[in-house]
């Protein structure tokens, strides 16, 4: 019973140190996981620190599209904060140097923009150069490789410096560089996240350059717009203007009055007229702009006139030539003009004046005159427009005493009624045409196509074609009355490059028109094959020139042989 009491007593001791380690183990273990977990939060905390500071830049690059310098200041704030440095930098390439574009820490640097480093003999310089990351534990022990950055660095107690390059398409445009005091090298972490700022800097320099190119070609697109927008306006008012003309060969007054209305909506104008010159006195034929009470007052009391009375159109009339007046008030030009007259521009809102003669030949035969409520309101392209509606108002007026002579003669009747009907099929294709230039702003192909009707029917041919020259190949993209097999043969020949074997070729090399009475006997030509598939013999090859240069052919053609 003793001993086994003894023995009892024994296992009770010897079970007592076991429980006394098993303890102090379960506490180192304790103890080791509370420093992992500490890491761990650490780590985290870090991360997020991290992913706070990327997201926050890339909400100031999302929110600054036009201008790069707010998030440079972002990104060297944060890499001065998260990478443990007393003071952060970023710089751009210039040449052979490299110009402050931010900057955060107590290092006295110049302003942004003026502040710059050489390329050669800085660290920074040597990450761009080499289009790599620097490194260096301490640069007051690399003096001889980096001579530049060694003596600024002694100068403002830098130990250990980092330098990221800016890359874009492989090419360095700049850097990033973090600075300690201290010699402490950064960790893997740290240079990661300062790898991932220089790639946010340089997505914002993109994000600034892609906007502003975009911002750059909009401006362009708006403008050409604008200019084809007017272009058409101008275009359509001439169309409109040749219908009126097409539809009153025996009246001009329609005619007037449509050019004066045109005239002063395209140019801005506070009023218009269109006035004739009967070789003594001057007529105010039309106008738009004026009151019934200004017509009464201005027009019909005053009207008509001398040549020699003191105004703008009879001044263009007299003169034969443009008369522009910039402001009413000061022109010398206008030192004739009575004060009434000019009391009753000023009344009507008139600062600036434009007449336009209309010639005959050699002959004035009117004048077109605007007013402009802006000083020096009418550009050189409402001048050339201008001019363009006083040679529509010749070309009515000649229309009509052409007519009425042709009416009077009998004998001439048929011979004049001819040209008047081909002048007018002229005038009627070109409003054909500049209807589906207007109807067609997006696409020239209908265009092409009227073209191509036209030439054939107002030039007596049977068969048309048209060509675009790109400043290398000759492209075939319209034609009138091709068979299948000649539309086929075609195909095979073009797209070709200019020679004189081929007529269209020769057309673009001479930059003049072609006229070939028979295609089987010009020696030249060495596409018979071409010309009997479509069953050409004769006809004209009229390059399309575009200030001088050749932009394409238009080609209206005949089944037999002979001068057009």
């Amino acid at each position: 019973m003793r001993r086994g009491a003894k023995t009892a007593k024994a296992k009770v001791e010897t079970k007592l140190p076991a429980a006394r380690k098993s303890r102090k183990s379960e506490g180192s273990r304790v103890h080791a996981l509370e420093k992992r977990l500490g890491e761990a939060l650490k780590r985290e905390a870090e991360a997020l620190e991290q992913q706070t500071a990327t997201s926050d830049i890339l909400r100031v690059i999302s929110s600054s599209p036009t201008d790069v310098q707010p998030v440079f200041n972002a990104v060297v704030e944060s890499a001065a904060h998260l990478c443990e440095s007393f003071d952060a930098a970023v710089w751009r390439r210039d040449g052979d140097r490299l110009l402050l574009c931010a900057h955060h820490g107590p290092i006295p640097m110049g302003a942004i923009g003026e502040f710059f480093l050489p390329l050669a003999g800085s660290v920074a310089g040597r990450a761009v150069a080499e289009g790599r990351t620097i490194h260096i534990a301490d640069i007051q022990a690399d003096s001889d490789e980096y001579a530049a950055s060694t003596a600024y660095s002694l100068r403002i107690g830098v130990r250990t410096i980092l330098t990221v390059p800016l890359m874009r398409e492989g090419v360095a445009i700049g850097a990033i560089a973090a600075l300690r005091s201290v010699v402490q090298l950064y960790t893997p972490r740290q240079v990661a996240l300062l790898e991932t700022f220089a790639d946010q800097a340089v997505i914002a320099i993109e994000n600034v350059r892609l906007f502003n190119e975009l911002e750059g070609r909009n401006r362009e697109v708006t403008e050409a717009h604008a200019r084809v927008t007017e272009t058409l306006e101008q275009q359509t008012a001439t169309s409109e203007i040749l219908q009126v003309i097409s539809q009153s060969p025996t009246e001009v007054q329609p005619v007037f009055e449509t050019i004066v209305r045109n005239a002063v909506r395209l140019c801005g104008g506070v009023h218009g007229g269109v006035y004739r010159f009967d070789g003594q006195l001057v007529h105010a034929v039309a106008h738009n702009g004026f009151t019934t009470e200004e017509l009464e007052e201005a027009w019909r009391k005053t009207w008509p006139r001398p040549v020699t009375a003191a105004s703008v159109a009879c001044q263009a009339i007299r003169t034969r030539s443009l008369v522009r007046i910039a402001d009413i008030e000061t022109a010398p030009e206008l030192s004739d003009l009575d004060p009434e007259a000019r009391a009753n521009l000023r009344a009507r809102g008139s600062r600036s004046v434009v007449a336009v003669p209309m010639r005959r030949q050699d002959d004035v035969i009117g004048a077109i005159s605007l007013t402009h409520g802006e000083v020096d309101g009418f550009s050189d392209a409402h001048v050339e427009l201008l001019k363009t509606f006083a040679d529509q108002a010749v070309i009515a007026i000649e229309n009509v005493r052409l007519f009425t002579e042709l009416q009077e003669k009998n004998h001439a009747l048929t011979e004049a009624h001819a040209q008047v009907t081909e002048a007018l099929e002229q005038q009627t294709a070109t409003s054909e045409i500049l209807r589906a230039i207007s109807r067609s702003q997006t696409d020239v192909q209908p265009v092409f196509d009227t073209i191509v009707r036209s030439a054939v029917r107002l030039c007596d041919g049977l068969f048309s074609a048209l060509y675009q020259f790109d400043g290398e190949l000759i492209h075939h993209v319209a034609q009138h009355n091709f068979t299948p097999e000649a539309l086929e043969a075609a195909h095979r020949v073009y797209p070709a490059r200019p020679m004189r074997a081929l007529l269209t070729g020769r057309a673009i090399l001479e930059r003049a028109l072609v006229h070939i009475p028979d295609v089987e006997i010009d020696p030249e030509h060495q596409y018979q094959a071409l010309s009997r598939a479509i069953g050409v013999r004769s006809g004209l090859w009229v390059p399309m020139l575009r200030e001088g240069a050749p932009i394409g052919v238009i080609a209206v053609t005949r089944a037999e042989p002979g001068p057009f």
